[in-house]
C-alpha cells in the first residue's frame, strides 16, 4: 500500500476520477486562465475581480478541450442561462415599448378630449361673462342718466335732496278749535302732559346711558354709522314730540280765563306759539349742524390734545361769543375713535398683565419643584465642588434631608432595641422555667 493511497479502498476508487496528479492540475489551470483571458479581452493584463465582473461582449465559442464530464456540463448550463437571460431582457424591453406606446395613445386621446372641451365650453363661459358685464354697465348707465336728468331738470341741488329725502316737517299749527272742553278733557290733557314729560326724561336718561356704555365698550361700527343712528333717533323723537304737542295745542281752551286756570292748576305752563316757533328754529339749526357734521366729519385730534379738549370744552365758546353751544353727541363723536383705541390698548395691557402674572406663578412653582428635586439629589454632589449660593442651598437642603433621615433611623433603632429587650426577657423566662418547675415539685 503506497503512502498516498486512501486507507479505505472503496472511497479511493470512488474519488479516483476527481484526483489528478499535480502536473495535470497545473495544465488545467493554465488552460482555464488562457481561456478566460481570451474571452474577457484583457489585452495582456493580469486577471482581477473588476475584469471578471464585466459582462461578456463576444460569443464565448466552443468549450476548451480540457473540460470534460461535470465541468463541461456546467459550462453548457452557463451558456444556456446566458441565452435565456438575453431573451428575457429582449422580451422585457419589447413589453416596455408596448406600455409606453399605449400610454402615449391614451395621453393623445385625453389631449384631444381636453381640446374639444376647450373649444366647446370655454367660449360659452366667456360669452356669459361678457353678457354679465354688459348688463352691469347698462344698469349703471341708466342710474347715472337718471341722476343727470334730475340735476338738469331742477333748478338747485336742494330740489334733488328734497326729492330723495323728502320735505322738512311742518311746524305745529297754533290755531285753536272752537268750543269749550269739558273737565274730563282737561284731566286727559294733564295726564298727557305728564306722560310727555316723563317720556322725555326717560329718553334723556336712556341717551346718557347709551353714551356712557358706548365709552365703556369697544364699538364694532364706524363713527359715520353712529352719526346716522343718532340722527334717525333724533328725527323719530322729534316727530313724536311734534305730534304730541299738536294734540295738546288742539285740545287747549281758547279763552284767556281758561288759560289762566289751566296755568295755575297744572305744574307745567302750556307752550305758546312763540315758544313753539323758537324751539322749532332751534331744532332746524341742530338738524343743519348734524347734517353738516355727517357730510363733513371732523378729523379726530391727536391723543395728546384729547384730554385738553375734554377738560375745557367751554374755552372756545368763551373766545368766540357767536359760537353756538354743542350737545353731548357733537362733542363726543370726534373723539370716539381715539377713545376706542385707548380702550382696546387698556384691554390688551390688562390681558398681558394677567398673562405675565400667570407665567411668574408657573415659574415660581417650577423653581420650587426644581429646588426640591435638587435637595433630594444633593447626596450625589461632592462636598466643596461649588462655592456658589446655589451650592450652599444644596448643602443646606442636604443637611435637612440628612437630619430627617437620621431621626427616622434613630427612631427605628430605638423601637428595635425595645423589641430585642422584650425578646431577651422572654428568652430568659423560658430558660428559667425548668428551675421554677423543679422548685415547685
Amino acid at each position: 500500500m503506497a503512502e498516498n493511497d486512501c486507507p479505505v479502498p472503496e472511497v479511493g476508487e470512488a474519488l479516483r476520477p476527481y484526483i489528478k496528479p499535480r502536473h495535470e492540475v497545473a495544465a488545467i489551470r493554465n488552460d482555464l486562465q488562457h481561456y478566460l483571458a481570451a474571452q474577457l479581452q484583457t489585452d495582456g493584463l493580469p486577471l482581477h475581480a473588476t475584469a471578471l465582473l464585466q459582462p461578456l461582449t463576444t460569443d464565448p465559442g466552443p468549450p476548451p478541450p480540457s473540460l470534460s464530464g461535470v465541468r463541461k456540463a456546467y459550462w453548457k448550463a452557463l451558456q444556456a442561462h446566458a441565452q435565456a437571460q438575453s431573451k428575457c431582457d429582449s422580451l422585457r424591453a419589447e413589453l416596455e415599448q408596448l406600455k409606453h406606446r399605449r400610454s402615449s395613445d391614451v395621453t393623445g386621446a385625453d389631449a384631444r378630449s381636453a381640446a374639444s372641451v376647450n373649444e366647446t365650453y370655454i367660449p360659452l363661459l366667456r360669452q356669459k361673462e361678457k353678457q354679465r358685464k354688459l348688463k352691469a354697465v347698462e344698469s349703471a348707465y341708466l342710474q347715472i342718466h337718471a341722476t343727470g336728468e334730475d340735476l338738469s331738470s331742477t333748478s338747485s341741488v336742494d330740489d334733488v335732496v328734497k326729492k330723495h329725502i323728502g320735505e322738512l316737517p311742518n311746524p305745529p299749527s297754533a290755531q285753536l278749535p272752537f268750543g269749550q272742553p269739558d273737565s274730563e278733557a282737561e284731566a286727559k290733557i294733564l295726564e298727557l302732559k305728564k306722560a310727555l314729560i316723563s317720556s322725555t326724561h326717560r329718553a334723556d336718561e336712556r341717551r346718557k346711558d347709551m353714551a356712557s356704555s358706548a365709552l365703556d365698550r369697544t364699538p364694532d361700527f364706524s363713527p359715520r354709522a353712529q352719526i346716522a343712528g343718532l340722527q334717525a333717533a333724533l328725527h323719530t323723537l322729534t316727530t313724536w314730540m311734534e305730534t304730541q304737542l299738536a294734540t295738546i295745542s288742539s285740545a287747549e281752551p281758547s279763552t284767556p280765563a281758561m288759560e289762566h286756570s289751566t296755568t295755575n292748576n297744572s305744574p307745567h305752563p302750556t307752550p305758546r306759539p312763540a315758544d313753539i316757533e323758537r324751539q322749532y328754529a332751534k331744532y332746524i339749526e341742530a338738524r343743519k349742524r348734524l347734517t353738516a357734521l355727517l357730510n363733513n366729519p371732523p378729523t379726530p385730534p391727536p391723543e395728546s390734545d384729547t384730554t385738553t379738549l375734554l377738560q375745557s370744552p367751554t374755552s372756545t365758546q368763551k373766545k368766540d361769543p357767536t359760537h353756538l353751544p354743542q350737545s353731548a353727541p357733537e362733542i363726543i363723536l370726534p373723539h370716539l375713535p381715539t377713545l376706542t383705541k385707548a380702550k382696546q390698548k387698556e384691554h390688551h395691557l390688562t390681558h398681558q398683565t394677567a398673562l405675565t402674572r400667570r407665567h411668574l406663578a408657573l415659574a415660581e412653582a417650577e423653581t420650587a419643584r426644581l429646588m426640591q428635586r435638587l435637595a433630594d439629589e444633593s447626596h450625589l454632589v461632592e462636598a466643596g465642588r461649588s462655592q456658589t449660593p446655589r451650592g450652599e442651598e444644596w448643602a443646606r437642603a442636604a443637611g435637612e434631608a440628612g437630619d430627617a433621615t437620621a431621626e427616622f433611623v434613630r427612631g427605628r433603632v430605638q423601637v428595635g432595641e425595645k423589641a430585642v429587650g422584650g425578646a431577651r426577657g422572654a428568652l430568659e423566662g423560658i430558660e428559667g422555667l425548668p428551675g421554677i418547675v423543679e422548685r415547685v415539685f
